[in-house]
Parts: structure tokens; sequence; C-alpha cells
């Protein structure tokens, strides 16, 4: 009981941007490749996490992390099943005319238009004032 009271007490010290660090990157720890060992898997994180809730992490701020990981883990599976059911199921493609589509010059092209400079492959014809001046 004892205990209990000293981590309330510590708690009520720590900011809770410090509880939410803590928490954070604890998890990031836990999900890393470190040189020594593989990353932890999703179960071992949520285990930990509620082992160490009221003693090395915030209890509240652990509960709040394990939902996110747990809904995380969720949509991850969906996002696999998705893919799976992409991969099984042969979606037709529409097939689009691409004969209709309109031929737009490039961008380069216009800003020498415009600035007076001919485009590559034009020859510009200019009468020769000088011969007929003399």
């Amino acid at each position: 009981m004892e205990k209990a009271i000293q981590i309330e007490l510590l708690n009520n010290q720590i900011t809770i941007e410090a509880r939410i660090v803590s928490v954070a990157d604890a998890i990031e720890a836990m999900s890393s490749d470190r040189p020594y060992r593989k990353a932890r898997s999703t179960e071992y994180i949520l285990k930990e996490l509620q082992r160490c809730s009221n003693t090395q992490f915030d209890p509240l701020v652990a509960s709040t992390a394990m939902q996110i990981l747990k809904e995380m883990e969720s949509a991850k599976h969906t996002e696999e099943a998705i893919e799976y059911a992409k991969a099984s199921f042969k979606i037709p493609q529409p097939n689009y005319d691409h004969s209709m589509q309109h031929k737009v010059p490039n961008r380069e092209h216009t800003l020498k238009k415009r600035r007076g400079m001919r485009p590559p492959g034009v020859l510009i014809c200019r009468p020769n004032h000088s011969a007929t001046a003399q």
C-alpha cells in the first residue's frame, strides 16, 4: 500500500507530457530492431505495458497507448485483408479510349513562344532589309 501512495505522489509531480514521452519511448524501443535482438511483437508490447502500468508507467497513459496499439494492429489486419482480396479477385479495370486526348504543348515550348524565342525545329525567315536599302 505504501508503494502505491509513493507512485501516486510521484505521478502528481511528473508532468503529463513526460509521462506520455516515457510510454512512447518504451514502445519505440520495444518495437524497433536492436543490434542484440529483433523488434518485439505488438502482443509482447501490450503485455509489457500492462505489466508495468502501475509501476513504471502512468496507468491512464499506458491504457491509452494500449488502446491505440490495438487499433493500429486492427487497421493493419484490415489493410492486409483488403490487399489479399484485391489479389484474389481480379477487379476489371475500365478501358479508356486514349485516341480522343488532345495534345497539349509542353510548358517549355509555351514559355519560349511567349518570350519571342523560336521553339526547337522551327525556322524563322525574315526579309533582309540591308540588301533592299542599297
